[in-house]
């Protein structure tokens, strides 16, 4: 409650109609394909993400699964990616490469959420934003036959650190919070301006 006076109130998330997801590009890799896709996160409002399935997950081989953030960079999720990535970035690449399923959202104002408007959205931030985006990447990832829906963690670095806490403070369906660089004393963030 105290985090929802700070960043605005999280719109109802529960009873929302699975994702359907459109894939844009797919990749072949020896172990994991990875598709580019976006899916209707809300009416009007779309999530861009990088989803990375094994070849060896099936409904009868469930796999665990991490819901990976990118930090800070106008590339987006591709700063998670081993084809953009720094190579102790690629986070979303070694997850991949270790058996999960992996899902990879862009942040907004960045990917392909670049020309984000926030001053039309229905959000009071853009934190509250990204939580909500965030829950509904977890819906997703329950929804496919290949995620063990009880093994679902998230990880992230810098922008996606903080995130990756604050998704984990409403989503108690996140079994595991990895943060890297991911906090600072509020007062001191941007001055205290976000």
């Amino acid at each position: 409650e105290g985090m929802q006076l700070a960043m605005g109130k999280l719109p109802k998330v529960k009873g929302l109609p699975i994702p359907q997801i459109e894939i844009k590009e797919t990749t072949q890799f020896p172990t994991f394909t990875r598709q580019s896709i976006k899916f209707l996160a809300a009416p009007n409002e779309y999530v861009h993400a990088l989803l990375y399935l094994p070849k060896d997950a099936k409904a009868q081989n469930k796999k665990a699964a991490m819901l990976v953030l990118h930090g800070t960079g106008d590339k987006g999720k591709w700063l998670v990616d081993s084809s953009h990535a720094n190579s102790n970035r690629a986070v979303a690449t070694e997850l991949a490469h270790q058996g999960y399923v992996v899902i990879a959202p862009d942040y907004p104002s960045f990917g392909d959420l670049k020309d984000h408007n926030f001053a039309t959205d229905r959000y009071e931030s853009a934190t509250m934003q990204a939580v909500f985006n965030h829950m509904r990447c977890v819906d997703l990832l329950q929804s496919l036959p290949e995620v063990n829906s009880q093994k679902i963690g998230i990880i992230g670095h810098s922008l996606g650190g903080h995130n990756a806490m604050f998704v984990g403070a409403f989503d108690q369906r996140l079994k595991v919070i990895v943060a890297s660089c991911g906090w600072t004393p509020f007062a001191y963030y941007n001055a205290g301006k976000d």
